[in-house]
């Protein structure tokens, strides 16, 4: 099951004459002032999982001119901001008493969103960004989508022990600090760990799910850990799994524990919220992991080739190493653009899949796509639809960056030219890429 949430924000711009606009800001006063009246709405029936949703506004030049939130899906809020360009930051689900929020006063694009008890553990955060630019007399529309900063986790273990008394699971390395931009400050890590409950005979598991952030930007895994308490101590097991821990996904680990064998097996799914994942290991006294620190093993080792899919995003090229697997993942998301400024910020700000780090393609990649193009272009984008993601659309000339990262262009469909464009003037189709590291 795959749903998609979709928080619909719409401005609609009044121009009033007689407004006069008050802020410590230095705004030029001779400029015409806009009332941007914003009106929510969602189409998912979800927005009480969504609220309340902070909205700041920040003028181009980076300093936040306004901030409202929404604490009933009914309400609406309105800046009353001078002509300009600004962006537009949305917080859904992060409340005040669970955490420290920025202010009017203090706000930047950079501002963490913490915790003020982290043992509360997160809720279901989202973020989101447009940008818009008030015109003296003109009607904007514009609509803001949010996507979830965290995955959603629920554990249980069963066939254990009787004597024991203390049962946790940890997850590691994980993002720390969310910022207002919904990026992650990508410095800090740290391991989470969750206590389980006894149910039954045997049986432990999560009073409830809980949200998480994702794996460090860098981290191309996640380390489980499972400790499990009796009278004589402790007993620890870690298992170093060969996927990451995504945003917008939701795990269920469920596990069976069988002593003296190496069946014990614990499955991981991520549905509902995104793609299906699947992960087995090994786990108790007779498995491969042993006692301390050892490594499961996955028992199914996926092999990728070009075309297939990975977390729903096509997979353009793969290469092997010892030990290592390196796909090339293309966009889920096909632009058009019109500034070499507007392409840097659609791909610094893409999380496709929940995964960062998008780039422009290389000369190397543009030549797979222009392949396609000529070879393959129909049966591709059959497959992009049913994997939901747009299809190669050959309207302009696409874009990609040479190895002294000049732009410079070619055609999806007839041979492989590529010349240097003009610096304005000319809209071109943006695809990006991913070089995504995995185990085998």
């Amino acid at each position: 099951m795959r749903r998609i949430i979709t928080f619909s924000i719409s401005f609609i711009l009044s121009f009033l004459s007689s407004c006069v606009y008050e802020s410590d800001l230095s705004f030029d006063t001779d400029r015409s002032v806009a009332k941007v009246s914003v009106l929510t709405r969602s189409n998912t029936g979800e927005v009480p999982y969504l609220l309340p949703i902070h909205v700041y506004a920040f003028t181009s030049g980076g300093q936040c001119a306004g901030y409202q939130m929404l604490a009933e899906a009914e309400d609406s809020l309105s800046f009353t901001l001078p002509t300009g360009e600004y962006t537009l930051y949305a917080l859904a689900g992060a409340s005040a008493d669970r955490y420290t929020l920025p202010t009017l006063e203090n706000a930047s694009v950079s501002s963490s969103i913490a915790l003020i008890n982290p043992s509360t553990g997160h809720t279901e955060i989202e973020t989101g960004r447009a940008d818009i630019t008030l015109n003296t007399g003109e009607h904007e529309k514009l609509t803001l989508t949010v996507t979830r900063a965290v995955a959603q986790v629920r554990m249980s273990i069963s066939d254990l022990p009787e004597n024991l008394t203390d049962v946790r699971m940890s997850f590691q390395p994980l993002e720390t600090v969310l910022r207002l931009d919904g990026s992650f400050d990508g410095e800090q890590a740290k391991l989470v760990s969750f206590p389980l409950t006894k149910k039954g005979e045997g049986e432990w598991e999560m009073e409830d799910s809980v949200f998480i952030f994702p794996s460090k930007n860098d981290a191309t895994n996640v380390t489980i850990g499972i400790v499990l308490t009796d009278a004589d101590g402790e007993q620890s097991y870690s298992y170093n799994a060969t996927f990451r821990i995504e945003a917008n996904y939701k795990y269920r680990i469920d596990a069976v524990y069988k002593t003296g064998t190496p069946d014990l097996s614990g499955v991981i799914t991520g549905t509902d919220w995104a793609e299906e994942l699947q992960y087995t290991f090994d786990f108790g006294e007779g498995s491969n992991s042993g006692e301390g620190d050892g490594e499961g093993e996955d028992e199914t080792d996926p092999e990728y080739a070009p075309g297939d899919f990975y977390l729903d995003l096509y997979i353009l090229d793969v290469e092997k190493t010892a030990g290592e697997t390196t796909l090339t993942l293309l966009s889920a998301v096909q632009w058009d653009f019109k500034s070499f400024a507007d392409a840097e910020r659609l791909i610094n700000d893409y999380f496709g899949k929940g995964l960062p780090g998008w780039s422009f393609l290389s000369e190397k990649e543009a030549r797979m796509i222009n392949k396609i193009g000529n070879e393959n272009l129909n049966p591709v984008n059959l497959l992009l639809e049913e994997h939901m993601c747009s299809k190669f659309n050959n309207t302009y000339k696409f874009i990609y960056k040479d190895e002294d990262g000049e732009y410079r262009v070619f055609q999806l469909i007839g041979s492989f030219q590529t010349g240097i464009p003009p610096s304005t003037g000319t809209r071109y189709n943006l695809r990006c890429m991913k070089k995504l590291k995995l185990p085998g």
